[in-house]
């Protein structure tokens, strides 16, 4: 079958079960979950385990624009208000799940250090897209949501970061004769990474929020936010760097940018849904596909 047919049936299945849910008072993103376990590979089949890989485009697609509404949070004057309890929150939450996964695999499983460093480094990332999707069908205001969206934020930044390092520490723990190099090299790596990811991003958010001061129609500010969106995303998988990493940095140069940031930033609400609806309908299988290809693994 064609990729668009079964994009149809996730899209379908996905509002149907969001409508049951409803009637038990649960979030949309309750019934987008369901119908992908009901429909996907491991239960009725209905979508073959060969036509999930079609769809890594979508998952690339949805979290640029994830990241975007994420990084959109992170606006400097606001973080100052709300002090440093941003920072510690995020890093105790992030850094104290990797440590912990790290010493439970090593400790009591009694895996091999490079398998415990990288299992434990996946402990420190979030789901974003169902924390945004639930936020915005309730219309979630107050202090919660004001502290939630930037530590979501900083959050999968620190992610990318812990993962990064953890390759690298599995990558060189085998060669104990040239571990001590080989971890230098590749710490250096993924601080350059880091840095093209996050110049990357400013570049396109200053070159969007120049240009967007020109635009005065709905219309064309949205084909051009998500145009800018996808040349980041694009741009990012040239280097190989994080496109993730990279949204974030174009959203965040747009809050902090742009007079009257909402409106390049909102403008992309309505574009999004059907995306978010087919992300996270196999958001698990489809990040395990992208989690074995970073590793060279076997899917």
């Amino acid at each position: 079958m064609h990729p668009l047919y079964y994009l149809s049936l996730i899209l379908l299945a996905g509002l149907f079960l969001a409508r049951v849910v409803n009637i038990f008072k649960l979030p949309n993103v309750t019934g987008y979950i369901l119908a992908g376990m009901l429909i996907g590979p491991s239960f009725l089949g209905i979508i073959l385990r060969e036509a999930v890989s079609s769809f890594n485009i979508i998952s690339e697609v949805a979290l640029g624009f994830i990241a975007y509404s994420i990084g959109g949070e992170l606006n400097i004057k606001h973080l100052r208000r709300m002090g440093s309890s941003v920072l510690v929150i995020t890093l105790t939450e992030s850094l104290g799940a990797v440590l912990v996964v790290i010493a439970a695999m090593a400790l009591i499983f009694r895996q091999p250090l490079t398998f415990s460093f990288i299992i434990g480094s996946i402990a420190a990332a979030t789901a974003p897209a169902a924390t945004i999707m639930v936020i915005r069908q309730y219309n979630a205001k107050g202090p919660l949501v004001d502290t939630l969206f930037p530590v979501v934020a900083l959050d999968d930044a620190v992610a990318i970061m812990v993962f990064g390092i953890a390759v690298g520490i599995s990558h060189s723990l085998p060669t104990a004769s040239t571990g001590v190099i080989a971890t230098v090299v590749l710490a250096g790596r993924l601080v350059l990474e880091i840095v093209i990811a996050l110049g990357l991003g400013f570049c396109v958010g200053l070159f969007l929020s120049v240009v967007s001061r020109y635009l005065r129609g709905h219309d064309t500010l949205l084909s051009f936010v998500i145009a800018c969106i996808l040349l980041t995303i694009g741009v990012a998988y040239y280097f190989n760097v994080s496109s993730l990493l990279s949204c974030l940095a174009l959203g965040a140069t747009v809050t902090n940018l742009v007079y009257r940031s909402d409106r390049v930033l909102s403008v992309v609400d309505r574009f999004t849904p059907p995306i978010f609806v087919s992300f996270l309908l196999f958001q698990e299988r489809i990040c395990r596909f992208r989690f074995c290809a970073r590793l060279g693994c076997s899917q």
